[in-house]
């Protein structure tokens, strides 16, 4: 494994998103339990390739000011089922070792063979560990993902795989600035398979055969409703159930999703990299929070629940002042993960969006500020895996990125201007008492697939709240 002393916070970070100033006795204790998981276990706890999400968890609750308890309560409680970490591969560390000491930047052939085999992570762990000891964590990010060689290429697709982990772990990795997360991420994208690659492919054969010109784009959340209206690829979603990884979906109707997501398009320009960057963040959000079967209270989709979580670590990468990523790549970072986005939500039955729904939620607690909401989230250690307390950052980092218009009375929108997303600060926080209520209310934390209606089964109805200690909304 790599040197864990790359591994050292300070309290004098800047991520995208903090709760309050960060403290330097916080930041010691993280790095304690980050050195621990990364000396001591595994990327994926199980033989399926579930991810080791602990470094996600703490670096969140680090930057969430969260109690030095709660910290120590989520590492003891998520490694009980962790796998250990394995060793390097002997033969193969002695070619890495040789290989270091070149100025090649590419992978030894000895190494790339083993691309997608999870047994080889710790083999991946030292070869870019002696990368980012050779040239630093953003030459070596810029390298690896960024060059446009067939190896870079194949690296980025595997990013987005296993629901975008790779990225969401690399992401904290640059936003922390901390060399063994961004090594660890690095290696968990090698590890994965690069089957996604041909999603990326059509979507962009797709987008080249249209004529796009600037003011007849179709926005992220325009290009989502198109995709939750089509009945044949929300067909081909229950066809295949709620355990395919999606591929199978591709298969059937790959060309009919190509055909939606290849009209997002992003221009290699300044101000519209970032204007696009706005509108995938806040269509994440909305997503997440409003794919619903409305006849039940609210619960989060775990997979669409993996999108907001994520758009912090792709601001991560998109606005690393040290990766000073070009203009175009950025845009087409964007672009594969607006294409991403949609597929995720193609595969999970792609429910379709109930806004309203959010426009007019009666929280739970209404008098709750954000630091209320904060607290009871931070407050579910040691139950939460890390989903909660990252949904809930995810959630604040959108809100900071994209803020509030201050439209409608109270916030409230009407259902046909949806396509704008969350537009005023009244609307960003009912999303925020939304999240937390539904993982604390009766009933499943979160559904597996929104658009598969058996699954809800164990969600209590609209019309019970308030039986039986449902909660009225």
């Amino acid at each position: 494994m790599a040197d864990a002393s790359k591994i050292l916070l300070t309290g004098d970070e800047k991520p995208v998103y903090q709760f309050a100033p960060l403290k330097k006795e916080l930041a010691e204790l993280t790095t304690q339990l980050l050195r621990a998981n990364h000396e001591s276990w595994h990327v994926y706890f199980n033989d399926r390739g579930f991810h080791n999400h602990i470094p996600h968890q703490l670096l969140t609750l680090y930057s969430l000011s969260a109690a030095p308890s709660f910290l120590t309560a989520a590492y003891e409680a998520n490694v009980t089922y962790q796998r250990p970490a394995k060793p390097t591969h002997s033969p193969l560390l002695k070619a890495l070792q040789a290989h270091s000491s070149s100025s090649s930047s590419t992978p030894p052939s000895s190494l790339l063979q083993h691309l997608g085999d999870e047994a080889y992570y710790p083999d991946f762990v030292a070869y870019y560990s002696a990368q980012v000891a050779a040239h630093g964590w953003p030459a070596v990010v810029r390298d690896a993902l960024f060059r446009g060689t067939p190896e870079a290429e194949d690296l980025l697709a595997r990013l987005f795989g296993g629901v975008v982990h790779p990225l969401l772990h690399l992401g904290f990795g640059v936003e922390f600035a901390q060399e063994g997360v961004v090594v660890e991420g690095l290696a968990q994208a090698a590890v994965h398979e690069n089957w996604i690659a041909r999603i990326f492919r059509e979507c962009e054969e797709a987008s080249g055969n249209k004529t796009i010109r600037k003011g007849e784009r179709k926005g992220f959340l325009e290009l989502v409703r198109a995709v939750g209206a089509d009945e044949e690829v929300k067909s081909a979603a229950r066809g295949v159930g709620q355990f395919s990884d999606g591929r199978e979906v591709w298969g059937m109707v790959g060309e009919r999703l190509a055909s939606v997501a290849g009209e997002f398009v992003v221009y290699p320009e300044e101000a519209d990299v970032e204007a696009r960057t706005k509108e995938v963040v806040n269509g994440a959000v909305l997503l997440a929070t409003t794919a619903l079967q409305v006849q039940h209270i609210p619960k989060l989709d775990f997979f669409y629940m993996h999108l907001i979580t994520s758009t912090i670590s792709l601001v991560s990468l998109l606005h690393s002042p040290s990766l000073a990523l070009p203009t175009a790549t950025r845009a087409k970072l964007l672009t594969y993960y607006a294409y991403t986005a949609l597929f995720v939500y193609a595969t999970r039955g792609a429910q379709p969006l109930s806004p309203q729904r959010l426009y007019t939620y009666a929280p739970k607690h209404a008098e709750h500020g954000v630091k209320e909401l904060v607290r009871r989230a931070v407050e579910l250690q040691p139950t939460d895996d890390g989903h909660v307390v990252k949904t809930v950052r995810g959630v604040l980092a959108a809100w900071q990125l994209c803020g509030g218009g201050g439209q409608g009375e109270d916030g409230v929108q009407e259902t046909e201007t949806f396509e704008q997303g969350i537009a005023d600060d009244a609307t960003w926080l009912r999303a925020l008492h939304l999240v937390v209520d539904a993982v604390e209310a009766p009933g499943p934390k979160w559904v597996r697939a929104a658009g598969f209606v058996e699954l809800w089964k164990e969600v209590p109805l609209v019309e019970d709240e308030g039986k039986s200690g449902v909660r009225g909304n």
